[in-house]
């Protein structure tokens, strides 16, 4: 089984910087590549977070010190998630506008 590591991607306005913490996660998907967004088990299974896969390897790390017990679940079929986090937010700013003249105009009128 492959290994990972990937850093997690934090809502849809903050990008993945390079001094963030890396994380290794035992995968079974076969075909992973590097920049893959992937859907991880985090907090021991207690939720997902969405990650970019940093680098990938055959066997554990030297580096990768912690026990391995987290697991990639899928990659995301998205072409393009930074794109997509992009659309997101512009949509979001566009809602927040109409939202925000519609109560002015409820108040004002």
């Amino acid at each position: 089984m492959k290994i990972v590591k990937v850093r997690f991607k934090k809502g849809v306005k903050r990008p993945i910087k390079n001094t963030q913490k890396e994380y290794y996660y035992l995968c079974p998907i076969p075909k992973v590549l590097e920049g893959d967004f992937v859907l991880v088990d985090s907090h021991s299974g207690k939720n997902f977070s969405v990650a970019r896969i940093e680098a990938v390897y055959e066997k554990k790390p030297k580096e990768a010190t912690t026990v391995l017990d987290s697991f990639v679940i899928c990659v995301l079929p998205v072409k393009d998630f930074n794109k997509r986090c992009v659309d997101v937010r512009i949509r979001k700013m566009k809602i927040a506008t109409a939202t925000k003249r519609k109560q002015e105009k409820i108040a004002g009128g």
